[in-house]
């Protein structure tokens, strides 16, 4: 029979704890890394935000195509245009929101129905006026910002 080797192996020494949330995945630097290179983008990204946080406050989500708007639920929706898409102007975004009935607008591009009841609206940004009084009455049709706590 073979002896065993009981011996404890040296432990490695204890390395830095690293932070949970460190400043390259902050949502402010997601932002920027977002519209990097764009700064007309993330100008109206900004009066986007801006117009959406007037409402109340929402849970902004950063992901490689779009940004979100949420309190409980996703609501609203920005993003960039393909640059093939010679339909858009240049420079400008998209802002998507949810609406539980569909809403005929000249200033709303499409309007989709991908389940019964829920509808999504498409309108193109392209400069700070497009914010019109029109898009400050569809947004509250949103989910209210109690919501955000799960109250």
């Amino acid at each position: 029979m073979r002896p065993v080797d009981l011996r404890i192996p040296p432990f490695a020494p204890a390395q830095p704890s690293t932070p949970l949330r460190n400043d390259a995945t902050s949502p402010r630097k997601r932002k920027e890394a977002f519209f990097a290179g764009k700064p007309e983008a993330r100008a109206l990204f900004m009066a986007i935000e801006r117009k959406i946080r007037a409402i109340g406050p929402a849970i902004i989500t950063v992901s490689k195509t779009q940004i979100s708007f949420a309190t409980r639920t996703q609501f609203a929706w920005v993003w960039m245009p393909q640059p093939t898409d010679r339909k858009r102007p240049l420079h400008s975004l998209v802002l998507s929101f949810g609406c539980g009935r569909q809403i005929v607008h000249d200033q709303i591009v499409e309007a989709i129905e991908p389940y019964p009841g829920r509808w999504t609206h498409h309108i193109i940004i392209a400069e700070e006026a497009d914010l019109t009084a029109a898009v400050d009455a569809w947004m509250p049709v949103q989910p209210p910002a109690s919501s955000l706590t799960g109250q």
